[in-house]
């Protein structure tokens, strides 16, 4: 299996629909925050192993970041539409939970 594109690197990559960018494109830097943190997420769930409280949260979390990675990829003048459900909800339930969790902590 090849994990290259034999394309070359032109300094560029492609957006979803296939429009090229440049790599220091605002939407690829955004893609990459959201995606060292989910990494980390990924981590904690690890270290705090199966079946923990906060696995199935966390994992939703991740979920719902990659849906948001995918939607920061569709630009607005693409072909394609991005039929990807988009977690509209996420910040609330990441906010709440966060506050649910503070709360625990102070009591």
């Amino acid at each position: 299996m090849a994990i290259t594109t034999k394309s070359g690197d032109s300094g560029q990559t492609s957006l979803f629909g296939g429009v090229r960018v440049d790599k220091d494109h605002i939407r690829i830097q955004c893609n990459g925050l959201i995606d060292e943190a989910n990494v980390r997420i990924g981590m904690l769930v690890h270290e705090l192993g199966v079946n923990h409280e906060w696995e199935t949260p966390l994992i939703k979390i991740q979920r719902d970041f990659m849906l948001m990675m995918s939607h920061i990829a569709t630009p607005d003048n693409c072909p394609k539409e991005n039929t990807k459900k988009h977690p509209r909800d996420g910040l609330e339930r990441c906010e709440e939970w966060i506050a649910k969790l503070n709360e625990e902590m102070i009591t």
